[in-house]
């Protein structure tokens, strides 16, 4: 018995989503000049999340054809970031984010990675 206020929690963990935590939180620290004392689970899935809708909401708008000059389209770099940022804010309001639109402007669940 550990006492009458005690209590004991037992958690089976995976390596893989344990490596990968350990990994950002380090190169975080790394990066900002930090120490590392401990690092959310919650905090590094919103940040996956985030990165990878930034990332399909950019390849989306390309294959939509809004491009900057250097690639052929008309927008400047401002209103491309605004777009994307626009399209990034849209998609995590509206819960899609681990999705990307298919060739008909839908977003296709096959998409996630």
């Amino acid at each position: 018995m550990i006492g009458d206020d005690g209590a004991v929690s037992l958690r089976i963990v995976e390596r893989r989503p344990v490596l990968a935590a350990a990994r950002y939180a380090f190169n975080l620290a790394r990066k900002t000049g930090k120490r590392v004392t401990s690092s959310s689970k919650y905090t590094i899935q919103r940040e996956i999340t985030l990165g990878q809708c930034l990332k399909r909401s950019t390849l989306d708008l390309l294959r939509e054809g809004v491009r900057t000059r250097d690639l052929g389209g008309r927008e400047s770099t401002e209103s491309f970031t605004e777009a994307v940022a626009a399209e990034v804010v849209r998609r995590l309001d509206s819960g899609d984010h681990g999705r990307s639109k298919s060739p008909g402007g839908r977003s296709d669940p096959r998409s996630v990675g």
